[in-house]
């Protein structure tokens, strides 16, 4: 399976491909193994603002292979209605229905009842840096295993993960393939659904006098009250 079809190209030929596609799709969930192919990324520096010359001033862009996308969509479908009923009802990102917005109305308007009380209100605002490079994939096997899925599916799902390499490009020029070690595939189509799998029994250990506002890697803990050193506690 190779990298060098355009996306447009797999779309208008897709009445020509489908079957094989299919085919190929089918053995690969027969033998609990994803296209090594399908595996290498380039990762592309998009320039934000400010001083060009500093690389903190770029964002990486991942790109990954089109079929790479197909394949992980047909998984991401199944893996989705299986945990749709497990997943907290607060855990808003990379998920339908859910958005910012859903997280930031339900967070505000627990303020504003609280303080029209005449309660005051704390919050720990957190950001977790580099969330989804640094997933342990033991761990996410882990987590799936504790969550009922089968042994071929634990298997799919770590081959999926390892053995991943990836280059950057600049123009015409790239470096050499480095191997991925940890991290859940940035741009796939997975990736988002395995963060989620992973971050979701975080609410299992918030206090009963605490909530926790979540929207992907970005979590709010917060608390109200009118004593001001529970809020603290």
């Amino acid at each position: 399976m190779s990298d060098d079809i355009p996306t447009r190209i797999l779309i208008d030929s897709s009445n020509v491909i489908s079957k094989k596609l299919t085919q190929i799709f089918n053995d690969c969930l027969k033998n609990n193994t994803f296209p090594e192919s399908l595996k290498l990324a380039e990762v592309i520096p998009l320039f934000k603002k400010n001083d060009n010359t500093k690389k903190s001033n770029y964002r990486p862009i991942s790109i990954l292979p089109s079929l790479s996308k197909v394949f992980e969509r047909i998984i991401h479908k199944q893996i989705s209605s299986y945990m749709n009923n497990k997943f907290s009802k607060k855990l808003s990102g990379f998920r339908k229905h859910h958005n910012t917005q859903t997280s930031m109305v339900k967070m505000i308007d627990d303020w504003k009842k609280n303080l029209d009380k005449g309660n005051k209100v704390g919050a720990l605002i957190m950001d977790l840096s580099k969330a989804f490079d640094t997933l342990n994939h033991e761990l996410i096997i882990a987590k799936l295993d504790a969550y009922g899925f089968c042994t071929d599916t634990l298997s799919f799902i770590l081959n999926y993960l390892n053995t991943r390499f990836q280059r950057t490009k600049i123009n015409k020029s790239f470096s050499s393939w480095l191997k991925i070690l940890c991290g859940v595939p940035q741009g796939s189509i997975l990736g988002p659904l395995l963060f989620n799998i992973f971050i979701n029994d975080i609410f299992y250990f918030i206090s009963e006098n605490s909530e926790l506002s979540n929207y992907a890697d970005d979590n709010t803990l917060y608390t109200c009250n009118k004593d001001i050193d529970i809020i603290k506690d």
